[in-house]
């Protein structure tokens, strides 16, 4: 009988959503919700999803709305994990509170879960596994109320690499390379097309911090991160403070075309031209030629590696890619057959734009192609691995331990970002 009481007091929906697939009836009427006299009492998961792959719950996306319902009466949500699809309601009341989430109570909520989420046995939640998800709404002690149920439905927690296009609030139109600060900002590089250079926060708000630059294609961050900028229309490499205030680094009748930038840990620059075969090193009192040769054909993408200080440079026209020594030796070490347009490197790894295939490529330090990611269709698509699509990607850099990789496309504008699988 004291379950038979509970269950009176209680309405419950257990359901769960596969992250691969969409919920063709997601859609709530808003006046449903809004008069809950005209419909039967309904709780209801509209989405639950991982969302960025972060080996635990705190990516784990939900959705709900609940509808017929004085929200007043409500005593508690609880949201529970179980490798269990036919659980009972006695079953499900029987889990003590340490193995459950209580959830906000209101109408249509999106939220993001916390950290350190359980199932129903005490398990830490952990991806590449499936769970049934239930969701049960407790009434207040006074409320009688009939119980309603529905069927359950599965959730999948993968592990794979996703490619998104953030939402930004502000101004944003860019093609060319990106920077990332230490708080996470984006700086980014408008192209050939414009004089912007663009500030993008972590919380998505984009501005334009330069209007000064010459078709801006290279960019680089020093210690104190000030951005610096090559312009394919001028001889200059422009200095921009964190501020927006913009001054000429250098100006040199050798530097045209705007090419790749790197610092290395001395605080030299290093600049690439797509029509000439030098790269140049750049102090505040010199100019120098630091390595020259024939393989490069068509250099744009330069990186440094600050652990090994090492230098390496890619072809656009032939994908290649170069390990130029302090003396000027240059040595072949990976052949991509690419186009590609920026090069980048973290966590041991290079970075890379297929400008002409419309992909992504992760490569390993032997040349050794580790992920390819894109459909190789030139178009705006989110999705896997296997599924997206970019237009004409460009600029690329990852966050430093790889597991976030940004993407500009100098197809149409937007800024990609790619969530790594761990």
């Amino acid at each position: 009988m004291k379950n038979l009481r509970l269950a009176a007091g209680l309405f419950c929906l257990i359901t769960a959503i596969n992250c691969s697939d969409s919920d063709s009836d997601a859609t709530t009427d808003p006046n449903e919700i809004l008069n809950p006299n005209t419909t039967e009492p309904s709780l209801r998961i509209i989405n639950i999803e991982d969302v960025e792959n972060k080996g635990n719950s705190t990516d784990i996306s939900i959705n709900y709305s609940i509808s017929g319902v004085d929200l007043s009466t409500i005593k508690e949500l609880r949201l529970l994990f179980s490798d269990n699809a036919n659980l009972s309601i006695e079953e499900l009341l029987q889990v003590p509170p340490s193995n459950y989430n209580i959830t906000e109570t209101s109408n249509a909520v999106s939220k993001t879960l916390g950290e350190n989420l359980t199932d129903i046995e005490g398990n830490l939640i952990v991806e590449n596994q499936e769970y049934w998800t239930y969701l049960m709404g407790i009434y207040n002690d006074e409320i009688n109320e009939p119980l309603l149920v529905s069927e359950s439905k599965l959730i999948n927690l993968k592990n794979e690499i996703l490619v998104t296009t953030p939402i930004l609030t502000g101004e944003f139109r860019a093609g060319e390379d990106i920077v990332i600060a230490s708080d996470g900002t984006l700086y980014i590089n408008e192209g050939l097309q414009g004089t912007r250079l663009f500030k993008v926060t972590p919380n998505g708000n984009s501005s334009v911090l330069s209007n000064e630059l010459n078709n801006p294609v290279g960019i680089a961050l020093d210690d104190d991160e000030n951005v610096y900028s090559s312009n394919f229309n001028s001889r200059v490499i422009n200095k921009t403070t964190p501020t927006g205030v913009t001054t000429e680094y250098v100006n040199d009748s050798r530097l045209f075309g705007g090419g790749g930038l790197a610092f290395d840990n001395d605080g030299n620059l290093y600049n690439t031209f797509y029509a000439t075969s030098n790269v140049y090193k750049i102090n505040a009192n010199s100019i120098e030629v630091v390595a020259n040769s024939t393989l490069f054909k068509g250099p744009v993408g330069v990186v440094y590696d600050k652990e090994r200080e090492k230098l390496f440079v890619s072809s656009f026209d032939t994908g290649k890619i170069f390990c130029v020594a302090q003396n000027g030796t240059v040595t072949e070490i990976a052949d991509t057959d690419l186009t590609i347009g920026h090069l980048s490197y973290a966590n041991n790894h290079f970075y890379a734009t297929g400008w002409n295939e419309n992909k992504v490529y992760k490569i390993a330090l032997d040349g050794t192609i580790v992920e390819r990611i894109g459909t190789g269709t030139n178009q705006q698509k989110d999705g896997s691995a296997l599924e997206a699509s970019f237009a004409q990607p460009n600029g690329i850099e990852p966050t430093q331990d790889g597991s976030y990789v940004y993407v500009t496309q100098q197809g149409n504008g937007k800024l990609r970002k790619i969530i790594m699988k761990r």
